[in-house]
């Protein structure tokens, strides 16, 4: 029931996060970083399960017609688990690769949607670069904050930490 508390609790924070940061022109996937920590330190059923939920949630409350963050959370999540027995979880500097890889992995698709619906998304991307390549910087240098923020609480909540997973 704990675990259940604290990721919905890690989601709806992921959630006013990328929110507010997407009402002042920025995108930062949040909910996918997020959901990408939990796959590693939950497991990969609650990783997809709150991927899903998070994801519906999100595109929910942007009013988008088509769900498509379910399922690059869900890819977010195959990825933490590829990451969590190819990659290095215990240096943070490394955990900036699948944060610009995911990054990329949530951006491109919502800029491409916007070309197909309004024919000038395109445009708009290319007249927006410097707010797309401010939001990969920015989320590639927040991944490591928030592993150390959430492996704080996870300690006294005697949850797994983040960069020890992968010694289980």
């Amino acid at each position: 029931m704990g675990k259940l508390i604290y990721i919905s609790l890690v989601l709806f924070f992921s959630l006013v996060i990328q929110i507010y940061t997407g009402n002042i022109g920025l995108i930062i996937p949040v909910m996918v970083l997020s959901v990408f920590y939990l796959t590693i330190t939950f497991g990969w059923q609650l990783g997809i399960l709150s991927g899903l939920l998070g994801g519906v949630t999100l595109d929910l409350l942007y009013g988008r017609s088509l769900f498509i963050s379910p399922f690059i959370n869900i890819i977010a999540s195959f990825f933490a688990i590829l990451w969590l027995h190819k990659g290095e979880l215990k240096f943070l500097a490394l955990q900036m690769i699948p944060a610009s890889i995911l990054s990329f992995l949530y951006i491109v698709p919502f800029i491409y949607l916007t070309y197909q619906q309004t024919e000038h998304g395109f445009l708009l991307a290319i007249e927006n670069i410097g707010a797309i390549i401010a939001s990969v910087l920015i989320t590639t240098l927040l991944f490591p904050c928030l592993i150390k923020f959430l492996d704080m609480i996870n300690g006294p909540l005697g949850f797994n930490f983040y960069k020890t997973t992968q010694d289980e």
